[in-house]
């Protein structure tokens, strides 16, 4: 319905806007004050209900105004900012307010020193920020290679991250290396101001490649603690190569006997999430903050379905082979002369 309206069907002059726009700016410029015109862009998802031409008043506007002797102008409109980056369908969110403060600061100051840009009307072509969140977060983009009956994985070397949408943009895994640990630090989820994340919203993500030695099916714990039930928990899931993930599970680990102490989770009778693997392929687990405050050591892989490091140190039988394998092989007896095996 929008895009039937006026908002979206602009008039190239002869408004009360157009009237609005002319009195502010030349009242600018009889003061010798420099004027900078900016336009944002909406919600990615509103690009495809416009026609062709569909704003053309828009362009010749902001062109028409642009270009006026001790005027400026700056459009984005037609960028693709990602969806994280906005509030609603014409306002921007906590993110996409701090991009648009990187982009437009340079430009203030340039006019501010220089009393121009470099160009009347900047309009960059082909910015795509659709992968936004993905590129400004980086990990050591590695693949764990599980070879062991027991792996371990240090939660601080994830393979690559994401920020998180929307609110969730102002919590951000942190590397802490005070305190008890293992590897290098922890990863604690930060600001804690008991935020939670629900729904269609997902807090920043963190990403861990891997590839198996054999195949079969791997059972994934997760060293981890929280305060509080306000601030233990985590989503957690995984996926095979470029498919889609099977389904975010929740790990908590503040309970009835938790006193703050690092606990491998799940909890209780819950069991852990596990991956069906096939040799030489590429797989992801991935971790969700679901509330800000929970703390992160370390990811446990295995394939003994039996394990649970709550009751058995995993450490201490982590370099020798739990299970004994045989050949599967039956042996056929004679009933003439001897077999030998």
């Amino acid at each position: 319905r929008k895009a039937k309206q006026g908002v979206y069907n602009p008039r190239s002059a002869d408004t009360l806007n157009h009237i609005a726009y002319e009195y502010m700016i030349d009242e600018l410029r009889s003061a010798d004050i420099p004027v900078l015109l900016v336009a944002t862009p909406h919600h990615p998802m509103v690009y495809p209900y416009l026609g062709p031409d569909q704003l053309l008043g828009f362009n010749q506007t902001f062109e028409r105004y642009s270009n006026l002797s001790g005027v400026n102008g700056i459009n984005m409109f037609w960028e693709e900012w990602h969806s994280s980056m906005f509030r609603d369908r014409n306002h921007l969110g906590i993110n996409g307010r701090e991009y648009f403060c990187e982009r437009i600061a340079p430009h203030v100051e340039q006019i501010l020193e220089e009393d121009e840009l470099d160009e009347d009307v900047i309009q960059i072509e082909g910015i795509d920020l659709s992968d936004y969140l993905e590129s400004t977060c980086q990990g050591t983009d590695r693949s764990q290679h599980i070879a062991s009956q027991i792996e371990f994985i240090q939660a601080e070397s994830y393979s690559d991250c994401s920020y998180g949408d929307g609110i969730a943009f102002q919590d951000r895994w942190k590397t802490i290396q005070d305190g008890d640990h293992r590897g290098s630090g922890y990863l604690h989820a930060l600001p804690e101001d008991v935020s939670q994340y629900k729904g269609n919203i997902l807090g920043s993500r963190l990403d861990y490649n891997l590839t198996f030695d054999e195949s079969g099916e791997y059972f994934v714990w997760v060293k981890m603690k929280g305060n509080s039930y306000g601030n233990d928990s985590i989503g957690i899931s995984w996926k095979h190569s470029s498919q889609d993930y099977v389904g975010i599970e929740k790990y908590s680990s503040f309970g009835w006997s938790s006193k703050g102490q690092w606990e491998w989770e799940p909890e209780f009778n819950q069991p852990p999430m596990s991956i069906n693997t096939t040799t030489g392929e590429d797989y992801t687990i991935s971790i969700w903050m679901s509330e800000d405050g929970v703390m992160l050591d370390e990811i446990l892989i295995t394939n003994i379905e039996s394990l649970s490091p709550k009751s058995t140190d995993p450490y201490s039988i982590s370099n020798r082979e739990i299970l004994c394998k045989g050949t599967d092989k039956t042996f056929e007896i004679k009933s003439i002369g001897q077999t030998y095996i």
